[in-house]
């Protein structure tokens, strides 16, 4: 039933066209027979009128009767007959040309009516075509669109069991390489325990030769590039040291032992800074490290930068108040910083340890520093006495020894 909705309008309008045409249709008939009905009864009065005035006469001896007509009456029935006949043609022409003029003017209109109508009832036609074949297409486009998505899906399933298959093909290959590297391994654990044990003995030929053999079969080996750093370290090849801890910290940036062992090395080479830069990569992750605070300070020492130097010992002497070395290079650099008083109080410490020593070689130099601080002499000899004394110890010791 919807889809005669749009055409509703225009039928109606047909139907109530064709109604009222066929109702005028109708009405025309009925008029123009009329009329010719007027036209005959007025013919037939005319002729019964004429006929009355006729002369009639009955024959004697007779039923019969005759019509007298004298020559003038004759000709005066002529004449009216021939103007009866014209007048009745003449209304007769008027009906029929009324006739044809009322038929012609609703052929007009029908046609005009045509004219109009049909272009619309063919355009709705058209439209109706043009929404059936949207449809049509529209329903096309969806199962296509139905036909791509299974097709997708289908993909999509071959994909996934190509991607199950490959992740299985991988796994066994994994599989199959973690074995291999187990043994491979294996293997290299066994070269270190060996190289390990070597070092202890101080076999350091051995070691570095067991290491190479590491590094042929693994060249990013980590282990063995820091054991052979170290190696080298011991035998104070410091920059061999340095090359090969530069190695193992591309593999493992933040590993302490390498920053600490590479940073060793660079001190042994008087390359402070690049020690100090080591150093505190290290404290970043182990800030209260003793070895390394002590380390770093000595090297603040050997580049002058005394307020650091004191930071780092005096940090040391709060985490481990006995450390000989820290005290004694604590009070150098609070001698070098010149605060004489800082640097009673930590030799005094120094002193009350066991032990304690004086470098013959920093004997003169603290003197000079001490006379040249700018204290009050009281300081002046109060320090000079004690380091006088720890030279007495150190001289003692060294006697006894």
């Amino acid at each position: 039933m919807k889809k005669y909705l749009n055409f509703s309008p225009i039928i109606v309008t047909v139907v109530i066209g064709y109604i009222l045409f066929a109702g005028i249709f109708v009405w025309g008939v009925v008029r123009y027979s009329k009329n010719i009905e007027r036209l005959f009864r007025q013919s037939m009065s005319d002729s019964i009128t004429l006929i009355q005035s006729l002369e009639v006469q009955k024959l004697p001896s007779s039923e019969k009767y005759q019509i007298v007509l004298s020559e003038d009456a004759l000709q005066n029935i002529r004449v009216e007959q021939n103007h009866n006949f014209e007048h009745f043609m003449q209304q007769y022409y008027e009906v029929q040309s009324n006739w044809l003029n009322m038929w012609l003017t609703f052929l007009a209109i029908f046609l005009g009516l045509m004219a109009i109508f049909i272009p619309i009832i063919c355009l709705k036609f058209y439209e109706k075509q043009e929404e059936k074949l949207e449809n049509v297409t529209k329903q096309a486009v969806e199962e296509t669109k139905q036909m791509k998505a299974v097709r997708e899906d289908v993909q999509n399933y071959v994909e996934q069991n190509k991607r199950e298959i490959e992740k299985q093909l991988n796994l066994m290959s994994k599989d199959v390489k973690e074995v291999k590297q187990l043994t491979y391994q294996s293997k290299i654990n066994e070269f270190l325990t060996r190289a390990y044990v070597k070092l202890q003995n101080k076999e350091y030929d051995n070691v570095l030769t067991i290491c190479d053999e590491i590094l042929s079969m693994d060249d990013r080996n980590f282990l063995a590039l820091t054991l052979k750093g170290l190696t080298y370290g011991l035998q104070k090849k410091y920059e061999l040291s340095i090359k090969h801890m530069s190695q193992a910290l591309m593999i493992q940036p933040d590993d302490n032992y390498a920053l600490r062992a590479r940073g060793v090395s660079y001190i042994n080479l008087n390359q402070f800074d690049k020690a100090i830069v080591d150093f505190s990569k290290s404290l970043i992750q182990e800030p209260n490290d003793i070895d390394t605070l002590m380390k770093r300070g000595f090297a603040y020492l050997k580049t002058e930068q005394y307020d650091k130097a004191i930071k780092d010992y005096v940090k040391v002497v709060g985490l481990k108040p006995d450390t000989k070395y820290a005290l004694y290079n604590l009070t150098e650099a609070y001698l070098f910083n010149r605060s004489l008083t800082n640097a009673i109080a930590t030799i005094k410490k120094y002193a009350l340890l066991k032990q304690p020593y004086m470098i013959e070689d920093d004997l003169s130099v603290w003197k000079r520093l001490v006379e040249n601080s700018g204290a009050k002499k009281v300081l002046q000899r109060e320090m000079l006495s004690i380091i006088d004394s720890l030279e007495i110890k150190t001289r003692d010791s060294l006697e006894i020894e």
